[in-house]
């Protein structure tokens, strides 16, 4: 059995980059496919766009929490293909499949139903009117969804992610063709209307999972079609422990939500303008944080391929603190090419001619620079969050990631933007001082953890 090689250096920061760029740029290309869909809503018109966008931000959380429960998938697979394990890596194959199919299914009967929790709420019931089929069709997504987050991060755990952002911008193309199709704007004989959305949505994730496949097949690390040997209670088994290295992270992101969450009502509290405002900051802040998130992936697969030997585990520290570097040199960049940017456009305001949209952009101006400090506080806490899973850490999710994002977090953004001068941009003081108090927190744990290899199935 071929055991795959690895480096006998640590790599350079500039090295780790290159190295992370297709994990990076298909972060990017991810969130850009969401976009087309709100985009695509907002053509249909406002009610398209309030109801259709009310049901995807409850998509969004959900495959957030899927999309942490695949953090797991590359440190302890990673281990298995470091080491040639051929059959283990066929068990956490099976494995995921089994564990991210039920999560996309349990995510497809929330969603599903996702109406009548919001009416509960207290949400009007006509936002919902001529939204069955869409939203049945987006709860459907959920399922092929997951399963195209666990393959892409098996892809990452076996070294196979050089094409990862060539599959992504097929799939971006795909998506934005099938929207004008289906939604009509094309021919609009075969219009569905929001539907058609839904119905793209879903072809997208298909071909996703139509290239991954292709991609683990052609990698010859798994015997895909060969008889298993495992049994029913032993891929059980090994699904229970992959959700259970996974729970942390889906935790810290679905928390992070929640504080995300109370800065749009917070905001709100100061009127549609500001309102809008903080909308397009979150938007370029989501921008930022794929860089932070595609580096731990990256830095995770590094790991994972050196945990089975002494000569990689010596480089251990060396990895993480370059990582660091790097990822920390990275987020500083972009987030200050955007504050730039911002500014510049800031400058000419004939670019933007209707009104409202040139009093959004004044405040934006204002609140721009909290974007580079924020995007580091919340990148290094998915950083240091994924270095604790790869070293199988214990107390990667504890009390001060509550502390930090519902107690500093939104209880310090309440007390700045209503007991001091600083008004709506206390609320950012409040998200950095949050992100800030946990990255720390889980950068102790880190200091305390010791280099031990990723449990696997037993």
């Amino acid at each position: 059995m071929i055991v795959p090689a690895r480096p006998t250096r640590p790599i350079r920061p500039i090295e780790f980059i290159i190295f992370a760029r297709p994990m990076v740029l298909s972060q990017l290309l991810m969130i850009s496919i969401s976009l087309i869909d709100v985009l695509v809503l907002g053509l249909l018109g406002p009610a398209a766009m309030s109801s259709g966008g009310l049901i995807n931000s409850y998509v969004f959380v959900a495959i957030l929490g899927i999309t942490g429960f695949a953090f797991a998938v590359i440190p302890v697979n990673g281990a298995f293909y470091a080491k040639g394990d051929k059959p283990g890596m066929n068990l956490h194959f099976r494995a995921g499949l089994v564990l991210f199919t039920g999560l996309g299914a349990f995510a497809c009967l929330v969603i599903f139903f996702v109406d009548r929790l919001a009416i509960m709420t207290g949400i009007s019931e006509t936002i919902f009117e001529g939204t069955r089929l869409f939203q049945t069709l987006i709860a459907v997504s959920c399922v092929p969804a997951a399963i195209t987050v666990f393959l892409r991060h098996y892809l990452i755990s076996i070294q196979r992610a050089a094409r990862l952002d060539l599959f992504y911008a097929i799939a971006f193309g795909l998506n934005l063709f099938c929207n004008l199709l289906l939604t009509g704007f094309i021919t609009p004989d075969i219009s569905m209307g929001m539907a058609g959305i839904a119905a793209a949505t879903v072809l997208t994730y298909l071909f996703l999972i139509g290239v991954f496949l292709r991609e683990i097949i052609k990698s010859r690390q798994i015997m895909l079609f060969q008889r298993e040997t495992n049994s029913l209670q032993t891929i059980l088994k090994t699904s229970q422990n992959l959700f259970r290295h996974g729970l942390p992270i889906a935790l810290i992101l679905t928390v992070e939500t929640t504080l995300v969450s109370s800065s749009y009502w917070l905001m709100g509290q100061f009127g549609s303008t500001q309102l809008a405002m903080h909308g397009w900051f979150m938007l370029l802040f989501d921008i930022v944080f794929m860089f932070p998130v595609g580096l731990s992936q990256a830095l995770s697969s590094r790991l994972a391929t050196h945990q089975c030997d002494a000569l990689g585990k010596s480089h251990h520290n060396t990895h993480i603190t370059e990582a660091l570097i790097a990822s920390v040199a990275t987020i500083l960049v972009v987030s200050t090419l955007i504050v730039c940017g911002v500014t510049v456009l800031s400058l000419h305001p004939g670019i933007l001619p209707a009104q409202n949209t040139q009093e959004i952009l004044t405040l934006l101006v204002r609140s721009i620079a909290y974007l580079p400090v924020l995007a580091l506080a919340s990148g290094l806490v998915i950083l240091l969050a994924a270095i604790l899973r790869t070293l199988d850490h214990k107390t990667t999710f504890n009390i001060h990631i509550l502390i930090g994002y519902w107690g500093i977090g939104i209880g310090v953004s309440y007390g700045v933007m209503t007991f001091t001068p600083l008004g709506w941009t206390g609320i950012y003081i409040g998200m950095i001082l949050g992100f800030g108090y946990s990255a720390v927190g889980l950068a102790l744990n880190c200091r305390r953890a010791r280099l031990s290899a990723p449990a696997t199935s037993g």
